[in-house]
């Protein structure tokens, strides 16, 4: 198969062959319909260069006049005889200075191809330094972009990876001292044993937990369903009622009376809210305020508030803020996530009178669905 650099070359030949051997051909075709004329008889004094000398005024004899036409057909095709040896240095001189600029053309193609067969994870990130800014500039800039992008990526992952293994560390080492105790002293009584148990169980709930969110991270969202936003909202307060009763929270409801449709995945949208709520539930004193204006959703609570310094941080994966220590640190996370992938955005927002901390998520509304 032929290179990029031979195809260019042997393009910029042809092209050059053609034009050359145009040139000549009508600057062939000129003289030869000139000097093909007839010579009339009357004539001025005639010198011809490298030939025999014809000089005189008047009228040139038939013998005269056939020699200047043999001398102007031996000049032709002397003309046309140097026209194409003419061709074949043209020719050679074409194709080497065609390799020659398009090796010089293609060398940042080359310095690229090079980079990347010798690219491994640890040298994502590193640009190619090139200043032009032509077509292979363009797609230089588009290698280091996406080397950027890919460095980003795997820097995530790996965090992603610490983060979950740190997260899973502590279930895991609370598990396994619970059946070691049991199983190591012998003379354990029962409500010992049954502590140990109750540890055994609440650290399984939380890899099991840990686990379910985990793999929400990975799941596809698939906005083909039609959800009302009011009946949903309706819905997770009943499922969240008897912890509401137990704190004995004051619960401020604001629903419009109208539905709200989104088109949504609503498996993934209710997990995406109920976190929130969650999280308001659980950290709230006394009071939370749920409302719904059109596709804003506005949740807040009266409990402490979030640090400035962890406003930024904590829709961040296995965040969790200094004073609130609970939880995996997923929760916000997923929701965003979710919300995001609905074409809507979930931000900590200014907190309504009387509560300290306020999330807003906005959903693109689709009430023609």
């Amino acid at each position: 198969m032929l290179s990029i650099r031979l195809k260019l070359t042997l393009v910029f030949s042809l092209l050059t062959f053609v034009f050359g051997s145009s040139m000549l051909l009508a600057l062939n075709l000129t003289l030869d319909n000139y000097l093909r004329r007839d010579i009339p008889p009357a004539q001025p004094g005639i010198r011809i260069i490298n030939r025999p000398l014809l000089v005189g005024e008047g009228e040139l004899s038939e013998n005269q006049r056939q020699r200047l036409r043999e001398i102007r057909l031996a000049d032709l095709r002397e003309l046309q005889q140097f026209s194409a040896l003419l061709l074949l240095p043209l020719t050679a001189l074409s194709f080497s200075s065609g390799y020659l600029l398009s090796g010089r053309i293609l060398k940042p193609i080359k310095d690229l191809s090079r980079q990347m067969n010798s690219i491994s994870i640890n040298m994502l990130g590193e640009e190619i330094p090139y200043k032009d800014r032509d077509e292979v500039g363009e797609v230089i800039a588009s290698f280091n972009l996406m080397s950027k992008r890919l460095k980003l990526g795997f820097d995530e992952q790996s965090q992603f990876v610490q983060d979950a293994a740190h997260e899973l560390r502590t279930p895991i080492t609370i598990l396994q001292a619970a059946l070691e105790t049991s199983l190591q002293d012998k003379k354990i009584d029962k409500a010992d044993l049954l502590l140990a148990a109750q540890d055994a169980l609440s650290a399984t709930k939380r890899l099991a937990q840990l686990s379910e969110d985990l793999l929400d991270t990975t799941k596809p969202i698939s906005l083909k369903e039609k959800v009302d936003l009011a009946a949903l909202l309706k819905r997770l307060i009943e499922i969240n009622k008897s912890r509401i009763a137990a704190k004995k929270i004051h619960l401020e409801l604001n629903l419009p009376g109208n539905r709200i449709w989104v088109a949504a995945d609503s498996i993934r949208l209710e997990r995406a809210i109920s976190n929130v709520i969650d999280n308001a539930i659980k950290y709230c004193d006394k009071g939370i305020l749920i409302k719904l204006l059109k596709g804003k959703l506005e949740v807040a609570n009266d409990g402490k508030s979030i640090p400035v310094q962890d406003r930024e941080k904590i829709f961040d994966r296995f965040y969790r803020s200094q004073k609130r220590q609970e939880g995996n640190g997923l929760g916000l996370s997923i929701a965003r996530s979710i919300i995001e992938h609905h074409g809507g955005s979930i931000e900590l927002g200014t907190a309504p009178n009387g509560y300290s901390t306020c999330f807003s998520i906005v959903l693109p509304v689709a009430n023609n669905i």
